[in-house]
């Protein structure tokens, strides 16, 4: 502790897609908590593009939304873009305009 203030336990986690793979230049994939907010990056390339769906991994119990959160991302250069959604049973599912995926999702877990 320090001048009277406490900090948050960061947990972090790799990821390892369930479709495409990690993309070094887009940060590959991750998920931390700090305290109750969650935070899930992607950073994935080999994804099937025009806006497919892309069920990309399942979020662990503990880090999951009450309700789905929306996000936007890039998917590659030019102004390609890249939706997703995680769902409350922690499916997380893209729409990439291009096969890469740059995402960030953030959302408070618990009370």
């Amino acid at each position: 502790m320090a001048n009277g203030t406490l900090k948050a336990q960061v947990i972090k986690e790799n990821i390892n897609p369930s479709k495409g793979s990690n993309y070094a230049a887009f940060g590959n994939s991750y998920y931390k908590k700090t305290g109750n907010v969650v935070c899930v990056h992607f950073g994935l390339s080999g994804l099937t593009n025009n806006y497919a769906a892309n069920n990309v991994y399942t979020i662990p119990e503990g880090y999951r939304p009450s309700a789905p959160v929306y996000a936007s991302g890039v998917s590659g250069s030019g102004g390609s873009k890249c939706n997703g959604v995680v769902n409350e049973t922690g499916i997380v599912t893209l729409w990439p305009e291009g096969a890469y995926a740059a995402i960030d999702f953030s959302y408070i877990v618990g009370g």
